[in-house]
């Protein structure tokens, strides 16, 4: 994926996925949420594996993910592409 077509996914999502911070803690940054959920997506690796490679916890690291495809699918579903392969 080309930086362009990352920060413009960003750029729709941020409105739906972006998270305000707390006294508790700062948010996860909307880019390193947008970067694991599209790892995610493009290899199939566990959420494990997520974690370490962005150093979030397995847990986190799921909710991630569902919240951000539920983002795509509400928001960025109607700019999508389908290819109809005939076999």
């Amino acid at each position: 994926m080309s930086y362009p077509t990352f920060t413009y996914i960003c750029r729709e999502l941020a409105p739906h996925i972006s998270k305000q911070p707390t006294t508790m803690r700062e948010p996860i940054a909307l880019e390193r949420t947008v970067a694991v959920t599209i790892w995610r997506l493009a290899t199939n690796v566990e959420y494990r594996t997520l974690g370490e490679l962005f150093g979030l916890g397995c847990s986190t690291v799921g909710k991630i993910v569902l919240e951000t495809c539920e983002a795509i699918a509400q928001h960025l579903s109607c700019m999508c592409v389908f290819l109809l392969i005939k076999r």
